[in-house]
This record gives structure tokens, sequence and C-alpha cells, in this order.
């Protein structure tokens, strides 16, 4: 009778939050919650209330009833992370559940690593601040680096689960897969690097920590479009190349300590405006993409040293005569310009399209011509 009766129950709460056109749907839900002698975990849910026993937190942000305190789920108080059957997240800060301590927090972030990766000193029976690729702070204790690049390890990768005082984390060249979740990162994050792995799915880079210098996300498999209009004014390099991202992007808002933008090797589209970019830039690097249209080349920063735009699909005319006279490479190749321009730059550091030359004599300006428009 106990089991009809719990089976109803969780029926009835499928049926509720299922909102079913069809029958053959209303059957699939009801087989995802029946058929067990009591609820099992992921049952829909509002509050504590409706989650009995064996699942009786109904976590916050993804409103299922799960088994216990997970840490990185949001919350409003502490009262949203501390249950009798969990310890490990007991504290609830900048609106996420964390752990009570470094040493926690960190067996929680390598626990989903896997285990050919993970160094005999990551137990814990052994401090964490002794832990190989680990650095503390040497006054306060807090856990503020952690390196394991090139270990060989697969697994996820849970960010949220870092300690709060956590400035620098390095994961790159490894097999690490799934999605990237860079909204709750901690707010002391400096660097981030996470290079030369498998992780796939979108990126939001909207919530990133406002101390955030660098971020590194170069050859994974991350698709979907990217805002580059809300970064943190901290940032000064941003590594995205060689993935399938799409879509447009605007250059316009970068921060104004950007130097280093890296963009190639995906398949960004639409046009570019290169007018308005932050004073501090050196390196723009938007080749091998499909962006098009013309180019507006005229009121580049003063401080950039390298820009390439090669393997595109730009067109139109060119005006090399404003060029910042410290650039060192200006990559045009595989485009479709036209006309003839000087260049205040001579030729050395032109790269131009097979169909265009570059030619200075006799001390004369350099000339660039490409075929007639």
């Amino acid at each position: 009778m106990f089991f009809f009766k719990v089976s109803i129950f969780v029926f009835a709460k499928a049926m509720d939050k299922c909102f079913l056109p069809f029958i053959t749907v209303a059957l699939a839900c009801f087989g995802q919650y029946v058929g067990a002698s009591r609820p099992v975990c992921g049952l829909p849910c509002e509050g504590p209330s409706e989650c009995i026993s064996s699942c009786p937190i109904c976590s916050i942000d993804s409103r299922i009833c799960v088994s216990d305190t997970r840490c990185g789920l949001f919350c409003e108080g502490d009262t949203d992370c501390m249950f009798s059957n969990s310890s490990a997240c007991t504290l609830c800060i900048h609106h996420r559940c964390q752990a009570e301590s470094d040493a926690v927090a960190m067996q929680l972030f390598v626990s989903s690593f896997s285990a050919n990766c993970t160094d005999p000193s990551w137990t814990p029976s052994t401090p964490v601040c002794s832990w190989d690729g680990v650095v503390c702070n040497s006054s306060t204790g807090r856990v503020v680096q952690f390196n394991a690049n090139s270990r060989g390890c697969s697994g996820l990768v849970r960010l949220s689960l870092l300690p709060s005082e956590m400035q620098y984390v390095a994961l790159d060249y490894n097999e690490f897969s799934g999605k990237v979740d860079l909204t709750r990162l901690p707010s002391a994050l400096q660097n981030l690097g996470l290079s030369n792995n498998g992780f796939s799915g979108t990126l939001d880079l909207t919530q990133l920590p406002s101390a955030m210098q660098f971020l590194g996300l170069d050859f994974n498999d991350l698709s979907g479009t990217v805002d580059l209009t809300r970064l943190p004014s901290a940032l000064q390099s941003l590594w995205l190349y060689n993935n399938g991202f799409s879509g447009t992007v605007d250059l316009t808002q970068l921060p104004s300590a950007m130097q280093i933008l890296e963009l190639y090797n995906n398949s960004f589209s639409g046009t570019v405006d290169l007018t308005e970019l932050p004073s501090a830039i050196q390196y723009l690097y938007l080749h091998q993409n499909q962006f098009s249209g013309t180019l507006d080349l005229t009121q580049l920063p003063s401080q950039l040293l390298g820009l390439e735009l090669y393997n595109n699909q730009f067109s139109g005319t060119l005006n090399l005569t404003q060029l910042p006279s410290g650039m060192g490479q200006l990559g045009l190749s595989g485009n479709s310009f036209c006309g003839e321009t000087m260049s205040d730059i001579g030729c050395s550091p032109l790269v131009l399209p097979s169909s265009c030359n570059c030619a200075s004599a006799n001390g004369k300006p350099s000339v660039v011509t490409c075929p007639a428009c």
C-alpha cells in the first residue's frame, strides 16, 4: 500500500510539472518517476516540503529534489546550504554554496578528475597547502593557485567548487570534456587556463570575475556565439582560437586593458569595426574566419603591433596611409581587395593577397596595387 501511495504522489508531481499535450509524452513522464519504492532524486519541486526524506533538498537553482547539499548550488543564505546529511557545503558565499574549508573544496574539485591524473598528495590526510600543484597564501593559508597542466587528466571540471580565494588555475593540455560554466567563478580569480582540452558546448563570458586578467580556452570544441561587450575591465588576454564559434563579434566595447585578443580559426562572420579598439591592444588575430565587408584601417590604436586578417572574405579598397608606426605585421592575404593605396609602413610588414603587390623604389613611398575595382 505504501508503494502505491508513493507512486501516485510521484505521478501527480510529474504530471504537474511536465505539461503534457500527448498521451505518449504522459506515459514517458510517468515512467520516469514510478517503479521504485520511493521517489528518485530529480523530482521537480518548488520547495523542500515537496521532497521526501530520501531526497530532502529542493535545489534552488535547478528546482529538483537532491539528496545532499551540492557545492555550487545557488543560495540566498547559509540555511540553504546547511542540511543534516551534508557537512561539505555549509556556507553561502556570493550566492552559491561553498565548502567550509579550502581543503574540502579542493577535494570536491578534484573528485571528478580521472584516477590516472590524480596525485598521491591529493588526499584528506595531506594538508592542502602541501598538495602538488597547490600554492597557498603564506599569510592567510588560503589556496590561491592550482596547476594541473599536462597530466593526461579527463573527466569533468566543476569550476564552481573552487575555493573562494583562488586566483590562478591552470588545467591546460589535458583531456577534460563537458561544458564550461564560467558564471560562478571565485571573485578573486585572475587567470584561468583551460586550453587544449575537449570542452564543448556554448560559452557565457558575461559574468566573469571583475579581477580576471587572462582566459585561455583555445583548442577545444566550443561552439555558438560569444558576447564580447560585457567582459571585465581588467581582462588583458582572451584566447578563443581553434574552436567552432560562429556569429558576429562586436569589437567596439572591449575592455580598456585588453592587449591580446585571439579569435582565429573559428567560423565567425559579418563585418568587423576596427575603429574603436582599446588603446592598449597590441595583437588582434581574426584570421581564418568568414568575416566580410570592407575594412577601415585608418583609426587603429598606436600600440598595435600585429593585426592578422588573412583568409577571410574582406573586399573593397584599402587605405594603408595611417597605420601604426610600430606595426610589425599586417596579414591581408586570402581576401579580395581592389584598387591602389600607399603604405606608410613600407612593404615588408604586409602579407598581401596574391593578386596584389607592393613596390617601393628610389626612396619613394610604397605603393600597394590590387586589381581594379
